[in-house]
């Protein structure tokens, strides 16, 4: 592995990471910021959002799906298991992919991976797809309802 491959792995999983902090605080913006400006959001089986305008659309739906959901509207996203893979489809992508889950007041909610694709635009890592699996929930919990993905009609 050469310098420029390392730096990419650090920079993607530094973009991973800021994904959960800035769900984690609520920072939209910021969050829809690492998206190129054509990304997809893709939660499977429930929604696709492609480009920055949907995805913000979804994150203001989830955050007040969230906040009428219980009295403290608090989530904290783990990652764990990332794996990242520079090249293979040019010198300015990349794939990675990892397992994350979701905690809530009263502990583990919700549960499953990222499948990610980036490109690399004005030398900055962007998230180019995201694939969101659901592989489980709490019975009970928030993510059991599904409501914050789902694109109202």
């Amino acid at each position: 592995m050469d310098d420029g491959e390392l730096r990419a792995q650090i920079e993607i999983r530094n973009v991973v990471a800021a994904y959960a902090n800035h769900a984690d605080e609520g920072r939209f913006g910021e969050l829809v910021a690492l998206f190129a400006p054509d990304g997809v959001l893709e939660v499977i089986g429930q929604g696709r959002f492609a480009g920055r305008a949907e995805i913000a659309a979804l994150f203001a739906r989830a955050a007040a799906d969230l906040a009428g959901a219980t009295d403290v509207p608090r989530i904290r996203h783990h990652v764990a298991s990332h794996f990242v893979q520079v090249g293979g489809d040019g010198p300015d992508t990349a794939r990675s992919q990892c397992y994350w889950t979701a905690l809530m007041d009263a502990g583990v909610d919700h549960w499953g991976r990222y499948r990610d694709r980036f490109v690399r635009v004005d030398g900055r890592w962007s998230i180019a797809h995201r694939r969101i699996f659901l592989d489980g929930v709490v019975p009970g919990g928030w993510g059991e309802s599904g409501s914050q993905w789902v694109t109202p009609d």
